[in-house]
């Protein structure tokens, strides 16, 4: 079980270049295959000013999700767990307690933020006295060309709830899939964008319709699964009951036939070995 649950991420990896491991179309003219490495995020403009047109836009944001994705599957392969959703370290004590730092954070050094998230008190907020001054340097994998937002505000974010991938209280192992990585959605790009350091994601209360994922206003999203597939989709034809499948990862639930209206990306290559660092944030544990 464990060495099913430390190679699920590397071979869906593999997979990608050869099945629907894809995060947009590939051709002569598309930007070059997505690296774990991302940097700082210019100053953003709420007029969304001074970016590419609305294909290279959305190239780069499915990059990005890739590149999340990534960054997730390492720290998987390092801890045989998911990152919690939000986390804090304790000095004093041999485990963190749930609140305080967005995974987003925890997950820097995974994608070649080594540097950045050194900077980060640990034990502290979000929020804190250190910590509310780095909102500022948010790398720009977590940001979305072409769609106002202000300076340290991302879309990017994953389903928290009881029973899902990110239960606040529980980081679970790919081993606990039962629904099968495939079905499972990893991270998402809509919703209101919020701080790129809070742990704010979209709350999940299966006895409750979803949050609007809508992105400004687009009902047409961009999620990637736990296997590497990235897929568009259309909130207008997509139900609440196959959403709500397709965030529980061991629900038993099958997923309704609306869901094959989100058809899979073109298949790109992955990024190449060696890009995305495999040293585990202390905190993680």
């Amino acid at each position: 079980m464990r060495f099913w649950a430390r190679t699920a991420c590397a071979v869906a990896a593999a997979l990608a270049s050869l099945t629907v491991a894809a995060c947009g179309r590939q051709s002569e003219s598309s930007p070059p295959a997505p690296t774990a490495k991302s940097d700082a995020a210019p100053p953003a403009k709420k007029d969304a000013s001074a970016t590419g047109g609305p294909e290279a836009n959305r190239q780069t944001s499915r990059n990005n999700l890739y590149i999340i994705w990534l960054g997730i599957c390492n720290h998987h392969d390092s801890f045989m767990r998911l990152p919690r959703q939000s986390w804090t370290h304790h000095t004093t004590a041999n485990s963190g307690t749930p609140g305080g730092l967005s995974w987003r954070v925890h997950l820097l050094p995974q994608i070649g933020h080594e540097e950045l998230y050194s900077q980060f008190k640990l034990g502290e907020p979000w929020d804190g006295e250190t910590n509310k001054k780095l909102i500022e340097k948010m790398p720009r994998v977590y940001a979305t060309p072409g769609v106002a937002a202000e300076p340290g505000h991302t879309y990017f974010k994953v389903f928290a709830g009881p029973k899902t991938p990110f239960d606040p209280t529980y980081a679970p192992g790919l081993s606990e899939f039962s629904d099968g990585v495939s079905n499972t959605i990893c991270a998402v790009e809509g919703g209101a964008p919020v701080v790129w350091t809070k742990p704010d994601d979209i709350t999940v209360d299966l006895s409750k319709p979803l949050p609007d994922l809508s992105l400004a206003g687009n009902r047409k999203i961009s999620v990637i699964m736990f296997d590497g597939t990235c897929r568009t989709l259309d909130l207008d034809t997509v139900q609440q009951a196959t959403l709500k499948a397709a965030v529980t990862p061991a629900g038993g639930e099958v997923l309704g036939p609306d869901w094959a209206t989100g058809a899979p990306a073109v298949p790109r290559k992955p990024a190449p070995a060696g890009t995305t660092p495999k040293t585990p944030p202390p905190t993680s544990k």
